[in-house]
């Protein structure tokens, strides 16, 4: 048995179970999906002696992160331009947010079961996972042709195996962090421009604004990268 992973996987049906009780609130749906990620992250290069097996433990926890996705999208875009909507727009997406969150609320013997079944794998990451990972992000981050989405998620593989081990510095790791969350609001305009369609206001002052936002925010992510390069290489 993994004991990482066995405490992951208890971490994230833990935070399961406190959305449920709470209503998912915004945090809730938030720190549901983290808890689910940092435990794909772990088991994307973890090896075990039944690749079967561990192929559709991690698609489980695919299926169960993609559900939340609409909502955790939806509570980004309202929380940044509830006030530049139109009513109408707002209880189309409230009521398709309730409709999302009824497809995963009752997960727990999912969750149960997942545990369960964590605690008989048997495998582990490579010793050098964290050495591999600092390799690919270098990789992704001088490419001539950037993909900031992909930055990102090798950013955060990174930044959760440092975190796991605990013996990085906390510059690196706060640096990390902060190029996670700019390189998140990149993706978050793209993801909030799929709503203003959705919603029928793409022509709209908040809709153009955005557009503007992402240009800039690609602009600075752009002429900064080079101090990212610089602290992956120490």
């Amino acid at each position: 048995m993994d004991r990482d992973l066995v405490e992951l996987l208890e971490k994230a049906a833990a935070q399961y179970e406190r959305g449920r009780l709470e209503g998912w609130t915004p945090d809730d749906v938030h720190d549901y999906r983290v808890a689910i990620r940092r435990t794909r992250a772990y088991l994307k290069f973890w090896r075990g002696v039944s690749p079967r097996r561990q192929k559709e433990f991690r698609e489980r926890l695919r299926m169960l992160q993609r559900q939340t996705a609409f909502v955790r999208e939806w509570d980004v875009f309202y929380e940044r331009f509830s006030e530049a909507l139109a009513e109408e727009s707002i209880q189309k997406g409230a009521f398709a947010r309730f409709v999302q969150i009824q497809g995963w609320n009752e997960s727990k013997a999912v969750w149960d079961e997942l545990v369960a079944d964590g605690k008989r794998l048997k495998g582990q990451p490579p010793k050098d996972l964290q050495e591999q990972l600092r390799k690919r992000t270098i990789r992704e981050a001088e490419k001539e042709e950037i993909n900031w989405h992909r930055l990102r998620i090798r950013v955060k593989r990174l930044r959760y195996e440092l975190e796991r081990h605990k013996k990085s510095s906390k510059e690196r790791i706060q640096t990390l962090k902060a190029w996670q969350d700019r390189l998140g609001l990149i993706q978050d305009t793209i993801t909030h421009q799929k709503w203003f369609v959705w919603l029928g206001e793409e022509e709209s002052l908040a809709s153009l604004g955005n557009q503007a936002m992402r240009e800039k925010l690609v602009e600075e992510a752009r002429r900064d990268l080079p101090q990212l390069i610089k602290i992956l290489h120490k």
